[in-house]
């Protein structure tokens, strides 16, 4: 299948007001690109999902070729056709196979060849639950993370799910095989990394059916995530008794549960405000590292340890010093 006009981008876009005249249209001259997937642990499905968009800097936000474009046949080598010396990035998805990514940048010449490999998918299942009193936990965000680099979270669309009733999630969508790391949130609870095993087969539960049933007659154990109540933290950040504005906050976890994993992300806060007062809710009781940089000053850094009761609110006052590097010696020296 092949799209655009032989050497032409596909759909140029034009900023114009209505009135204009005179309104030129210029269409880059491009190159074709074929793409080969090739599917594992399932069969070839009916078709693929190409979706592709413009990586220049000067082509920010527009979509090159139809954008999200079915393929009717998956057998078939898919073709499109991208300006000269643009870089793209693609999502090839297929029903019941994991999203394949990937970035292109076309030649000035001739014709590219992208090969992709698409995996069969897995499906996440589990149950939320407070870990006070053990009852289902309903409304529970629960997240796959692609990518478990604290800096690249939520880097693409995230495969997710919402708890039932009664605590239930199931997520089967582009979820790969093996272990990963879930993302659980929800109101009035601490947020909480937790370690889950991918499975094969089954479908998605929908709404708040209750799956428990066949899944404990087919021997299947149902992993329990539980959640502590969130607890408050509010505090003041000074320097030499002034306030400081726009510090980084940062809690690292020093007491996991071994189910649980560190992110680095516990709990992030973008900056305190003008007279260097914080607020943090939802926060998981524990044990942590309390950190702040003061994004105005280089250099100035501070941690202690801290320790966020089960209840009540928890007050942190706390005065940075400077953290100086070691001087460089010479060599010889």
């Amino acid at each position: 299948m092949k799209r655009g006009v032989p050497g032409l981008a596909h759909s140029p876009v034009v900023v114009a007001q209505s009135g204009d005249r005179g309104v030129t249209v210029r269409a880059l001259p491009t190159v074709e690109i074929e793409g080969h997937v090739e599917f594992k642990g399932g069969a070839p499905p009916a078709e693929l999902l190409v979706e592709v968009r413009s990586l220049s800097p000067t082509a920010i936000g527009t979509v090159i070729g139809a954008g999200r474009e079915p393929i009717r046949s998956s057998q078939d080598p898919f073709r499109l056709w991208i300006p000269r010396g643009e870089r793209v990035s693609l999502v090839v998805s297929a029903p019941g196979f994991v999203s394949a990514r990937s970035s292109i940048r076309a030649p000035e010449s001739g014709i590219g060849r992208l090969d992709l490999v698409l995996e069969a998918g897995r499906h996440v299942r589990g149950r939320v639950v407070d870990e006070q009193s053990g009852e289902p936990i309903a409304g529970a965000v629960v997240t796959v993370l692609l990518r478990h680099d604290a800096s690249l979270l939520r880097w693409f669309d995230e495969p997710c799910a919402q708890t039932g009733e009664d605590g239930y999630f199931s997520i089967d969508r582009d979820v790969r095989a093996g272990e990963v790391v879930l993302s659980v949130e929800a109101a009035g609870f601490g947020r909480t990394y937790a370690r889950a095993r991918a499975e094969p087969g089954g479908s998605g539960m929908r709404g708040s059916w209750n799956p428990w049933r066949r899944w404990r007659s087919q021997g299947v154990a149902i992993p329990q995530i539980r959640l502590a109540r969130g607890v408050r933290i509010e505090g003041r950040v000074s320097l030499a008794g002034k306030a400081v504005s726009h510090g980084t906050i940062r809690l690292e976890s020093t007491d996991l549960p071994s189910t649980h994993v560190d992110t680095g992300l516990e709990c992030v806060m973008p900056g305190t405000d003008f007279d260097g007062f914080f607020e943090l809710v939802d926060v998981r009781p524990g044990r942590y590292t309390f950190s702040i940089e003061d994004k105005d000053e280089p250099g100035v850094t501070r941690s202690i340890p801290l320790e966020v009761p089960k209840s009540g609110l928890s007050k942190v006052q706390l005065e940075l010093g400077y953290v100086r590097p070691a001087p460089m010696r010479r060599a010889g020296r």
